[in-house]
């Protein structure tokens, strides 16, 4: 006689009979459990990764420091070529000065143009209002 407490085929061992309310408990609560180890993980990546950018950010800012350095140097010498024209030295720093002048307004200029304008994610605000609106319709 076969035993009816094993599955007919698999002989794996049968879940006991539950009532549907146990069922919807044990469904919420396995859930429940499911989304707090998700989110602990998503917690640990994200400290990993920020460790690894912010190592990132600052070599960008010691590489920003070298290479102010570096501008501060060539502007200098082109100071110093400008003079070996027989130019003044301070006529030429003067030209040097007003050329950068020059190209930091252009520069600034072109940074505030791309800062004018909506920053809200419009396309993004749509997709969910469609998206709700589906979900409505759905629900009718």
């Amino acid at each position: 006689m076969p035993d009816d407490r094993f599955a007919p085929r698999t002989g794996a061992p049968r879940a006991p009979e539950q009532s549907p309310g146990a069922l919807v408990s044990a469904l919420f609560t396995d859930f429940s459990d499911l989304v707090s180890k998700e989110i602990a993980l998503a917690k640990g990546e994200l400290a990993e990764n920020m460790s690894v950018k912010t190592s990132g950010a600052a070599w960008i800012a010691v590489a920003g420091v070298v290479m102010l350095a570096a501008l501060m140097t060539l502007i200098a010498g082109t100071v110093f070529l400008i003079a070996s024209f027989g130019l003044a030295l301070h006529g030429s720093a003067f030209i040097v000065g007003g050329v950068l002048v020059v190209l930091g307004l252009i520069l600034l200029s072109a940074g505030k143009s791309k800062l004018s304008g909506d920053t809200l994610p419009t396309r993004s605000m749509t997709q969910v209002q469609q998206d709700v609106r589906v979900v409505k319709e759905q629900l009718k």
